[in-house]
């Protein structure tokens, strides 16, 4: 289920009508990632490119390879999160990696705060959000 919400997700990140290197490399890290093989040289590799070269292109648009990696594992992440039948465990190995502590350290830069804390303010949120639209007369 989450390689198909990956690959779905990727599909319309390519709706553009134009493909550039950028969102061809972004669809292959989305596509990567719950593997475990969003690296440069996996990305690099299925896309019958050098790394040099595939950095040098990106970085001609602007890029870094890193970022778009970040980029992706944010989105998903908060995807991830929200889902409350993906153990924190799960999220971790989905976001590519091994170690659930290695996943905390990088979560909680990112946002702010721990994996947990930040589901459980959301999952309030999101409970109060829905309780709220009852559809009832004003």
């Amino acid at each position: 289920m989450p390689a198909k919400y990956a690959q779905s997700y990727a599909d319309t990140l390519l709706r553009e009508t134009e493909s550039s290197l950028a969102s061809d490399v972004e669809k292959a890290i989305y596509l990567s990632l719950p593997s475990g093989r969003a690296t440069i040289e996996q990305i690099s590799q299925s896309m019958g490119m050098n790394v040099r070269s595939m950095q040098r292109q990106l970085s001609e648009s602007r890029e870094i390879f890193s970022d778009l990696v970040n980029h992706a594992r944010r989105d998903l992440a908060v995807r991830y999160m929200e889902n409350p039948n993906f153990s924190l465990g799960r999220v971790a190995v989905l976001l590519g990696y091994s170690m659930p502590s290695s996943f905390t350290r990088w979560f909680k830069a990112e946002f702010g705060e721990s994996p947990a804390i930040w589901r459980k303010a959301h999952m309030k949120q999101q409970h109060h959000n829905t309780a709220g639209s009852g559809g009832g007369l004003p």
